[in-house]
C-alpha cells in the first residue's frame, strides 16, 4: 500500500521505516516542523508532564542548558515519549496509554500527586486543557510552550502530484491538529475529493471525530494509540 506520512521529522523517518518493514511504500512529506520557543522552565517543580516526543526533546534541551542537573519525575503520554526521557536520564518515568485522556486519568487517579506542582512541557498548540481534564483534586499543572509548529502554507508538490495521479492509497494521521492541517491544505488546492477517496488511519478517536466533521468517513482509529498499531491498521 502507498502511504502518506505527514508528521514532522525525525519521527516521520521512523514511521516510514516501520511501514517499509511491513511491506508498504511510504511517501514522507512533513506538513510542519517543530521550532523551539526559547521559553524558560520555572524553578521548583515537583515533576514534568510530557505529551509528545517534540516536548520531550525540547524539555531535555531546556534542562541541559541549566546548571541544575536535577531530573524530577516525568509523566509521559506514551511509550515513545517515555523512552526519550528515560534515555536522557530521568530516573522515574511514568508512562500512560498513549493519549491525553489516558494521561489525565492517570494523573488524577494518583493520590500521591494531589497538590503537587507539575510543569507541562507543551507546544503552543494543544489538543486539550490537561489541567481541566485532571481536575482540582489532582496535581496543579502549568503549561510551558517549549515549541511551536511551523506549518507548510501549501501542500508539498510531491503530495499534490501523487494525489492527482492516483498514486496514494492511505494517509496516517498522528493528531487531530495535524489532520486539520492536512485537510485545510488539500481543500485549498482543490484536492479534497481525491483526498477523501483515500483510506485515512488515525492514532486516536479524537482524530476520527475531527475527520468526520470534515467529511472524511473512512478514518479508522488504531486499536491502541501507538505507532505500531497505527502501521498495522
Amino acid at each position: 500500500m502507498r502511504v502518506l506520512v505527514t508528521r514532522p521529522e525525525p519521527d516521520a523517518a521512523r514511521t516510514a521505516a516501520a511501514l517499509r518493514a511491513a511491506g508498504h511504500a511510504p511517501l514522507v512529506a512533513p506538513l510542519a516542523r517543530a521550532v523551539p520557543t526559547g521559553a524558560i522552565l520555572p524553578e521548583g517543580t515537583d515533576g514534568f508532564v510530557v505529551t509528545s516526543p517534540n516536548g520531550a526533546r525540547d524539555l531535555i534541551d531546556a534542562l541541559a542548558a541549566r546548571a541544575d542537573a536535577a531530573r524530577p519525575p516525568a509523566h509521559a503520554v506514551g511509550a515513545r515519549t517515555g523512552a526519550l526521557l528515560a534515555v536522557a536520564g530521568f530516573s522515574e518515568v511514568v508512562v500512560a496509554e498513549g493519549d491525553l485522556a489516558a494521561l489525565a486519568k492517570r494523573l488524577a487517579g494518583d493520590p500521591a500527586l494531589s497538590g503537587k506542582r507539575l510543569v507541562w512541557a507543551a507546544g503552543e498548540e494543544r489538543a486539550g486543557d490537561l489541567a481541566a481534564m485532571v481536575g482540582p483534586e489532582g496535581p496543579q499543572i502549568a503549561a510551558v510552550a517549549l515549541y511551536r509548529m511551523a506549518e507548510e502554507t501549501a501542500l508539498p508538490d510531491v503530495v499534490a502530484r501523487a494525489l492527482q495521479a492516483g498514486e496514494l492509497d492511505a494517509v496516517l494521521h498522528f493528531s487531530a491538529l495535524s489532520f486539520v492541517r492536512f485537510a485545510d491544505l488539500v481543500e485549498a488546492m482543490g484536492l479534497g475529493e481525491r483526498a477523501r477517496a483515500l483510506a485515512h488511519h488515525g492514532l486516536s478517536p479524537a482524530i476520527v471525530k475531527a475527520a468526520q466533521v470534515r467529511g472524511y468517513p473512512l478514518v479508522v482509529a488504531a486499536s491502541s494509540p501507538t505507532e505500531a498499531d497505527l502501521v498495522e491498521s
